[in-house]
């Protein structure tokens, strides 16, 4: 069996757990989004790109990390 290191079961568990990740950057982004979009001429614009900065942050995060577990797992 080969050795995998603690960083990369991290990577794994975080892909597999991604569901709640992915709720939490949303929250975060709609909080965060309620708060700043107040300081914008236009609400729901400010709103809606700043919630969806959060999404694609998340939706890349999670991009990212797959391509680097599919690598490692196919070099090691």
């Amino acid at each position: 069996m080969k050795k995998i290191d603690n960083a990369f079961n991290a990577k794994i568990i975080f892909l597999k757990n991604f569901k709640i990740v992915f709720k939490a950057f949303l929250t975060l982004g709609i909080f965060v989004a309620f708060m700043l979009s107040f300081l914008s001429d236009d609400y729901l614009a400010g709103f809606v790109n700043i919630t969806s900065f959060f999404v694609l942050f998340s939706l890349i995060l999670y991009i990212v990390t797959f391509i680097y577990c599919f690598f490692k797992l196919k070099h090691s």
